[in-house]
């Protein structure tokens, strides 16, 4: 039997789809001009990246900046879940005040959010249960609790009077 032979190619005579040399990809059935294209614009990659794909190529700066607004974001909104553990017992007041100090002292001057963040605070606090925090600074003494129902538990004969108190 005869072998099945291709038809030679003249010199400068194309092949349909045939591009220096080479088969397009993309269009076998017209020839693609080389006018206007730059060199690596015409390869496509051929990976196939998940929906996070673009996470894995991300650079350093990047990734500095995204750890630095979660830990930023962490701190106020990890201030519930603190005070609810400590009023279960699973956290000493002591670390969480010493830890929270700066953030319900800057609450404090901002009169607008202090109730929300005693709100939050509050939240899972439970029945019948108190978290005081108690901070003596050089202009006053600073006193926070934290209860379910939202009313004062008075402070027993080891806490300083709160204020209003004698």
């Amino acid at each position: 039997m005869g072998q099945v032979t291709c038809p030679r190619s003249y010199p400068g005579r194309r092949r349909e789809g045939e591009r220096n040399g080479r088969r397009d990809e993309h269009s076998p059935s017209r020839l693609r001009s080389s006018a206007g294209i730059l060199p690596g614009m015409n390869h496509r990659s051929t990976k196939q990246g998940g929906p996070l794909y673009w996470l894995k190529h991300r650079s350093r700066r990047f990734w500095m900046i995204a750890v630095a607004v979660v830990l930023l974001a962490a701190y106020p909104f990890s201030f519930g879940p603190a005070i609810w553990l400590t009023a279960r017992g699973y956290f000493s007041e002591g670390a969480v005040q010493d830890f929270y100090m700066p953030f319900l002292l800057s609450i404090e001057q901002a009169e607008s959010l202090e109730s929300a963040v005693t709100w939050w605070g509050s939240l899972g606090v439970p029945d019948n249960k108190a978290v005081t925090f108690i901070f003596q600074t050089d202009e006053a003494d600073h006193v926070f609790q934290f209860t379910r129902t939202g009313e004062e538990i008075p402070l027993g004969p080891g806490h300083p009077p709160a204020d209003g108190e004698m």
